[in-house]
């Protein structure tokens, strides 16, 4: 094998020193023949010479002849010499004339001659193989162009030789110019192939697509299933598929992922009445204002029919709240007296007096709308010097103290009696740690600023309004509401 191969580079090296010996010679005749196409030129331009002095001449010779015949007697003699110049001159041109198609003759010899020289020059060029880049005639830029494509060829001939298994390649026998374009070729469906491997191969031409395919493909690809809901200017959509429905069954639906999703819309549309109110009786109402809230019967209706309902926007059911206070239930909270108490206590202590003075005055004209708790705590405040309030006698740990707002506790001891009467909820109450006098036992409620409080709900369906007032030695607190 080793021979074969020696024997075939020795027959691609002799084939390529012929080529070269051709082309050589063909270069030599080419340059003789240019040669003598210069020449020729040459006796071309000489005898062209010889036409134009002979035309001058001939010129001047007949402005002799015009000048002759302008004369006097004279004239006649000039006349015939001018005449024999000018047959002198006509024979100097035919000469020059002769002299000239002899030239052309030797031009049209010597191109005769170039040509075979040129045919055996292109024959050699095209035996090896575009060995050399095109000039001339095809342009200044396919020259640039043919002689880089030239040197790359050379180049890839000289790398691939080194490679192993690619110099059985027999890249001389092409010449530079196919080797070159040769392997640009095979680069560039290289790249197209690598391209049409990432992109995912090539696509089809879906005009001439199997119509049996296309229906397979769409049977495949699941419809939507998505209900639309709307409330004036907002829209909501539920992709029912991915809560589980399949389009077929109501009872497919996740309703804990559907519950999910549907209280979110509730906290956008949904909105509480609010009651109207006001914080003394008399005093400013705040009037009320209705509320809207989506009416989850009709939602569970619309699921229970879901099949006839996916892919339509519904406009969501809502319903209106009234409001459970008016302003004139407010007005009318003092007609009717549903809770009632009394207790009796020394005006001439002063200072426990004007205790409670001050708590009787903080809860009276209270309004309590149906479900708020009433706190005695918050509603009368921190007992404070500031507020007027006194040291007077209190009960701690079950031991008789002064201490700063003493008194208050009978306040609220007969604020619950009232409302207890009054049937009201009672919250929060604790008793004293000591028995007092002005209420049976275990019907007291103490209270401390950082202790225990009297807390009430008002658990009717209409809001209640709290009178409190001092008459001599007697506190009384009335509950009343509307009739």
């Amino acid at each position: 094998m080793e021979e074969k191969r020696i024997d075939r580079d020795r027959e691609i090296e002799e084939g390529d020193q012929t080529t070269e010996e051709t082309k050589e010679k063909a270069e030599k005749e080419s340059t003789s023949s240019e040669e003598s196409t210069e020449k020729a030129e040459g006796e071309s331009a000489t005898a062209e010479e010889t036409k134009e002095k002979a035309e001058e001449e001939s010129t001047s010779s007949e402005e002799s002849t015009e000048k002759a015949e302008g004369e006097s007697a004279p004239a006649g003699e000039t006349k015939e010499k001018a005449e024999g110049e000018s047959a002198i001159a006509e024979k100097t041109k035919e000469k020059a004339e002769e002299e000239s198609t002899s030239s052309e003759e030797s031009t049209e010899k010597a191109e005769g001659e170039s040509a075979p020289v040129e045919k055996t020059k292109e024959k050699t060029e095209q035996e090896s193989n575009d060995s050399n880049p095109p000039v001339g005639s095809q342009g200044k830029v396919l020259s640039i162009v043919s002689l880089k494509m030239h040197r790359v060829g050379e180049r890839l001939i000289g790398i691939m030789a080194g490679i192993p298994f690619l110099r059985n390649v027999p890249l001389r026998k092409w010449g530079p110019m196919k080797a070159a374009m040769g392997t640009l070729s095979i680069g560039a469906l290289l790249i197209v192939a690598a391209v049409a491997v990432l992109t995912g191969g090539v696509t089809q031409d879906t005009s001439a697509a199997d119509p049996a395919q296309e229906q397979v493909a769409e049977k495949k690809k699941p419809k939507p299933l998505k209900l639309t809901l709307s409330y004036e200017d907002q829209t909501w959509e539920a992709d029912l598929r991915k809560m589980g429905f399949d389009g077929e069954d109501p009872k497919s639906l996740d309703r804990k992922k559907w519950d999910k999703w549907f209280e979110k819309v509730k906290k956008e549309v949904n909105q509480p009445a609010v009651d109207a109110r006001t914080e003394r009786f008399g005093g400013k109402i705040q009037p009320a204002r209705e509320g809207i809230a989506i009416d989850d019967e009709e939602i569970d209706t619309w699921l229970s029919e879901l099949p006839a309902r996916v892919n339509e926007e519904r406009v969501l059911p809502v319903k209106t709240l009234k409001p459970k206070v008016t302003a004139e239930d407010i007005k009318r909270v003092d007609e009717k007296r549903i809770g009632s108490y009394r207790t009796r206590f020394n005006p001439g202590n002063v200072n426990r007096t004007t205790n409670l003075r001050l708590s009787s005055q903080a809860i009276n004209n209270r309004v309590v709308n149906p479900g708020e708790v009433f706190s005695f705590n918050k509603t009368v405040g921190q007992r404070t010097r500031a507020r007027g309030y006194k040291s007077a006698t209190v009960i701690v740990n079950g031991e008789f103290t002064d201490g700063l707002g003493g008194g208050i506790c009978q306040t609220s001891s007969t604020l619950f009696n009232s409302v207890d009467y009054a049937g009201l909820q009672i919250v929060a109450r604790a008793s004293h740690s000591k028995e007092i006098d002005y209420v049976p036992k275990g019907r007291d409620a103490t209270v401390a600023w950082y202790g225990p409080d009297f807390k009430f709900r008002n658990n009717l369906d209409k809001p209640i309004l709290i009178k409190s007032y001092i008459n001599g030695g007697v506190l009384s607190v009335n509950i009343y509401t509307a009739q």
